[in-house]
């Protein structure tokens, strides 16, 4: 015979009427039943008031809340909104104040929750924004200047309260470090004058690894203003995986030494961290035995690249069925007398058009597809290759 499944509510019920007959001591029936006796009180106050109904479970919402707002003012709101219907809520709130400013207005973001929950908002498409993935094999590095890794270690405050980005540059197979600099931001700007440094320094590696950050990935095309540049000069961009840092472990190991004996604590302003990662990057390339190396200087192994910096690099060429325009400095070409958006970070570059029908042309910039431009809408190249 199977076992009787009870409710909890009976449960309750069979307490109650044991308790109220009193044949049993309080304290007795409530260990037998496996509660306190502030719970058994609780349960006897509850029925007496409602009867069985009291001895269900209730909501255990609030009431009331401090936080909601009086129906009208939402009206209000809502009133407003619909003769300003493309209007936001801040700006409704702005609009309300100065009609109004003898009434509360609540909060834009406490408002925006309304618009939406009364269908006066269209929820935005969210779009995945993910950059272009390598799919190239990696590079193993044979020679000093096949590879050169960089990265971005994590950025900290100075003493003075300054953010510090540090960039670092190192040789893969002679784990030489060619510089670290305590730049303010991860911006093209501030990095793209670093590695035309360390060319003329150095000379040109083969290829340069860096994860997908900025300034080293693009959501479009797989380039930003700085690793075009290192397509112009005949660099190969290799970016790791997503999440797998182990694919530039040796560039991340040195990163933790960096962080450990340069950072803690940071000295009080950039100009004095730059000169403590000076010190250490001589420390680290002349001094320090490496076990990679055999217990040898990175020194030892690194010498400079025997391609130096071009003083220009010359447009590209393309077919002779190709049309050609150059990007204006807003990221615009001419096209049919009109302006038609290419991307900024092509500005002064020479592209190819490659016509496929009557309306439609792929464009390039030497070997790299940037998009399709439809003549009969000429607001923007598309991406040729779209998600």
């Amino acid at each position: 015979m199977p076992w009787r499944q009870t409710l909890v509510s009976e449960e309750r019920l069979n307490f109650v009427v044991m308790a109220r007959t009193g044949t049993v001591s309080f304290s007795v029936l409530c260990h037998d039943f496996g509660i306190s006796r502030k719970t058994g009180y609780k349960w006897l106050r509850r029925f007496e008031e409602s009867g069985p109904q009291g001895l269900l479970d209730r909501r255990r919402t609030p009431h009331q809340h401090p936080a909601t707002l009086h129906q009208s003012v939402i009206d209000r709101c809502l009133k407003l909104k619909k003769e300003k219907r493309f209007w936001g809520p801040k700006k409704i709130v702005e609009l309300g104040k100065s009609r109004r400013p003898d009434l509360y207005w609540p909060a834009p973001s406490t408002l925006s929750k309304y618009f939406k929950k009364s269908g006066l908002v269209k929820p935005r498409r969210i779009q995945r924004r993910t950059v272009v993935p390598y799919d190239k094999p990696l590079i193993q590095a044979q020679a000093p200047n096949e590879l050169w890794c960089a990265d971005f270690k994590g950025h900290f405050k100075t003493a003075d309260g300054k953010y510090c980005y540090p960039l670092t540059v190192t040789d893969a197979y002679s784990r030489y470090i060619l510089g670290i600099y305590c730049l303010t931001n991860t911006g093209n700007t501030d990095s793209k004058p670093v590695f035309e440094k360390l060319f003329k320094q150095y000379g040109i590696p083969g290829a340069i690894r860096t994860d997908n950050g900025p300034p080293f990935g693009s959501l479009r095309l797989g380039y930003s203003t700085l690793t075009l540049r290192w397509y112009k000069l005949g660099i190969t961009h290799e970016r790791i995986e997503p999440g797998h840092p182990e694919q530039n472990g040796q560039h991340e190991r040195m990163h933790r030494n960096l962080k450990a004996e340069t950072t803690k604590p940071p000295k009080k302003n950039l100009k004095a961290q730059q000169r403590r990662f000076d010190t250490w990057k001589t420390e680290f390339n002349e001094e320090r035995p490496h076990e990679g190396l055999a217990m040898s200087t990175p020194a030892s192994y690194y010498t400079p690249s025997a391609r130096q910096l071009p003083q220009d690099t010359p447009d590209p060429t393309y077919p002779d069925h190709f049309e050609t325009r150059r990007v204006k400095r807003g990221g615009d070409m001419h096209w049919r007398n009109r302006s038609t958006y290419v991307s900024s970070m092509l500005a002064g570059e020479k592209i190819g058009l490659e016509q496929l029908d009557k309306y439609t042309w792929n464009v390039w910039f030497d070997t790299i597809p940037l998009g399709t431009l439809d003549e009969r809408r000429l607001k923007k190249v598309l991406p040729m290759y779209p998600d």
